[in-house]
């Protein structure tokens, strides 16, 4: 009897240990250190900022450091300077700072991120949460950054 109550609750054991494990390694991923990363928040910030569509941009990023071609959108100047701050060599979407047109007065600069134009925008719609609770209760961009991975 007692053998079919643990069988009965290795469901919720299991999704228990998988959530827990995966919490553990979000606490110590470093930021920066997922595929793609930055050009996700790249075109999570910009949908915020109502660039739904990615248009031609003039900055670069070291994985597309190409004079034409690159698209993305205007993104808010603090996650510009969290990812370089950030960078440490691992993914090659964080924009090259020399590269971005910046008149100073903005609050957004225009920022690449070719890889993720061709996600819809439904598909960020945790991490978008995430962006937008964290516009609401002004966090900075290192606590939004931990709120949009949580919201996924």
């Amino acid at each position: 009897m007692k053998g079919k109550k643990i069988f009965r609750c290795m469901p919720v054991l299991v999704a228990l240990c998988v959530l827990l494990e995966g919490m553990f390694f979000m606490t110590i991923t470093k930021p920066g250190h997922v595929p793609d990363i930055w050009t996700h928040v790249y075109r999570i910030d910009s949908i915020l900022n109502g660039d739904v569509i990615a248009r031609p941009v003039t900055s670069r990023s070291m994985l597309h450091n190409t004079e034409t071609g690159v698209v993305g959108g205007a993104v808010d100047r603090s996650w510009m300077q969290y990812s370089l701050e950030q960078y440490d060599g691992y993914d090659p979407g964080v924009v090259i700072a020399e590269s971005v047109a910046d008149n100073g007065s903005s609050t957004t600069v225009d920022l690449p991120f070719n890889n993720t134009v061709t996600n819809s925008p439904v598909v960020y719609a945790p991490q978008l949460l995430g962006f937008a609770v964290g516009r609401l209760f002004d966090l900075g961009p290192g606590a939004t950054y931990r709120l949009a991975e949580i919201a996924c």
